[in-house]
């Protein structure tokens, strides 16, 4: 009986013994695997970013570091150890700043920098075929002042021009009461620098009553804001970064009147009349335009004057 429980006790740690043996050699095969399939790292280094970098920062030996990189994903324009004895004292004798924001950990990108050499830093900012123009706008007019370098802004122009060229079009004409308009003349415009600022503002620095918001604009656009500046304020709205348009279908932006915005502009039949404007009132004024009997001394003959929406 004890020689049976001793053999049983044999043959256990035998089945063990092999079944790690098994299990060890099937772990070995599968590390040996995933390491064959996993990219090979070619053995050059690769320049990145030692810490956040904003638009604007020199580079230097302490804010970027080297890093081993796949064979299968060098890039002609990452820096490399093997492109130059010192690549970061040639960089820093260049005086390069980082013209595009690179984060953590990302390859440092020769085109991505700017020299002083190639003439100044914000030319080097600009893309291609595109211009730089500024809008002087206040915090109110720039969605609270929260406009940052690199948003992306709508332009709109507030004017009193609508009246003067309805009148210029036709003297005898029954002139609506609109004489304040708004509206979008530009969408989707990227934002250069703020008061000269290419990256968030130094902290601690007072915040100025006018902002100079640089845009990136094609010639035409740089042409038509030059041209809305003489004619009104300019405003601009911050757009999110995923930008959905909310016009109706087939439509763009158009434009609002203070008749719009005013439900006594809209409703001035029954301001004359002394009722006073509801929002039912309001609504059936939005549906259908009035004629208005402005109030006219005694003797003259009384003048209609139509309001559209």
């Amino acid at each position: 009986m004890r020689a049976i429980v001793i053999g049983l006790i044999v043959a256990a740690v035998f089945l063990a013994g092999g079944t790690a043996y098994l299990l060890s050699s099937y772990l070995s095969t599968q590390e040996a695997n995933i390491a064959a399939q996993a990219p090979k790292e070619s053995g050059i280094k690769v320049m990145v970013a030692g810490i956040d970098l904003p638009p604007g920062t020199p580079l230097n030996a302490s804010n970027v570091s080297w890093q081993g990189w796949p064979e299968d994903s060098l890039n002609d324009e990452f820096i490399t150890k093997e492109s130059s004895e010192d690549p970061v004292g040639d960089l820093e004798k260049e005086k390069s700043v980082v013209r595009n924001m690179f984060a953590k950990g990302d390859p440092i990108i020769r085109r991505k920098l700017h020299s002083p050499k190639n003439g100044g830093f914000m030319p080097g900012t600009i893309k291609p075929g595109m211009r730089a123009v500024i809008i002087a706008v206040n915090k109110q007019t720039a969605s609270g002042g929260f406009i940052l370098p690199g948003d992306r802004v709508d332009v709109l122009l507030g004017h009193t021009l609508l009246k003067q060229a309805l009148t210029n079009k036709d003297p005898n004409a029954e002139l609506p009461l609109m004489n304040r308009v708004t509206e979008i003349i530009m969408e989707d415009i990227l934002v250069i620098a703020v008061n000269g600022n290419v990256g968030p503002a130094p902290s601690g620095a007072p915040a100025p009553a006018v902002l100079e918001v640089l845009l990136e604009v094609t010639p035409k656009q740089a042409e038509k804001i030059i041209t809305a500046r003489k004619m009104g304020e300019l405003s601009i709205l911050l757009r999110p970064l995923e930008s959905v348009d909310s016009y109706p279908s087939g439509q763009g932006p158009g434009y609002t009147t203070d008749i719009e915005v005013s439900p006594t502009l809209s409703s001035l039949d029954a301001v004359l009349d002394g009722k006073r404007i509801t929002a039912s009132s309001e609504s059936k004024s939005k549906s259908t335009p009035s004629t208005v009997k402005p109030a006219q001394p005694v003797g003259q003959p009384s003048a209609k004057i139509k309001v559209f929406k």
